[in-house]
């Protein structure tokens, strides 16, 4: 992360006059998100077969997820703008009593389980004509689609006289098209930006979710050529897999909590 924010640093001093003339926005941003964990899994197959986890019964540590984005917007109408995003996380709980099999027959025991999550979308996106230029700049709606990647494992460890051992590991590795919905509200004489986005699909018996509520505050030391925000926000993702996508794994997973960051638009 630090890598990224010396990289916005470098970027924004160096082209932020081009751009500015150019009529060309770029906006760059990077944060924290450390989201709590909701609803539950059903191993349908292999060792672990029959074993289903209630997130909400569990007790676990997460790291700090991050993020980050880049979010390219010209004057172009016809042609799209691009956005592309960076979440990852990891989440380990411990679960109790849960069926587990053990030579075969089903036994409750304690598990740990980790799930270690990385997601990247790729958005091309229109703004709707002339509500911008209705407003004055205040409101701004955007459309678009999102091809969202999931890359992550979920593990499932026994313990056995506190040492772990691999029961089950389930592997996400999924593109699914979405929906795209973002709207700005551009808050007249104040340093404030607010950002709703929506994204979500349901597919072959999969639904997907994420949804996003951002409030940015524009720093003193902004000028004409470049706006260096401080970004406050909640992200609220569901996950709804069936294991006709997932071998062995049916999930229903809701990951939310508060996020924030540093973005610079020039």
């Amino acid at each position: 992360m630090k890598k990224f924010l010396m990289m916005i640093v470098f970027v924004s001093v160096s082209t932020a006059p081009l751009f500015a003339k150019s009529g060309i926005d770029l906006e760059l941003g990077v944060g924290a998100w450390t989201p709590t964990l909701g609803g539950h899994l059903n191993f349908t197959g292999g060792d672990a077969a029959g074993t289903e986890v209630e997130f909400d019964d569990m007790e676990y540590e997460k790291d700090n997820g991050k993020y980050m984005y880049m979010d390219f917007n010209h004057f172009v109408p016809v042609l799209p703008n691009i956005r592309i995003e960076k979440t990852d996380y990891k989440i380990v709980g411990e679960a109790e009593n849960i069926p587990l099999k053990v030579f075969g027959f089903l036994v409750n025991s304690d598990a740990d389980l980790t799930i270690d999550m990385d997601q990247t979308d790729i958005i091309i996106y229109w703004s709707l004509p002339f509500v911008s230029t209705a407003t004055g700049g205040v409101f701004d709606i955007n459309m678009g689609l999102d091809a969202k990647k999931y890359d992550g494992t979920i593990l499932l460890e026994r313990k056995i006289l506190g040492v772990s051992t691999t029961v089950e590991e389930a592997e996400i590795d999924q593109t699914l098209p979405l929906i795209y919905l973002n709207f700005i509200l551009d808050i007249p004489f104040t340093p404030i930006k607010l950002d709703a986005t929506t994204k979500f699909v349901s597919y072959d018996g999969a639904k997907i979710s994420d949804n996003s509520f951002k409030l940015s505050y524009k720093l003193p030391f902004s000028n004409a050529l470049v706006d260096v925000n401080l970004d406050v926000g909640y992200r609220i993702q569901n996950i709804t897999i069936p294991d006709s996508l997932v071998d062995d794994l049916d999930l229903d997973m809701d990951t939310k909590g508060a996020f924030y960051g540093v973005s610079v638009k020039f």
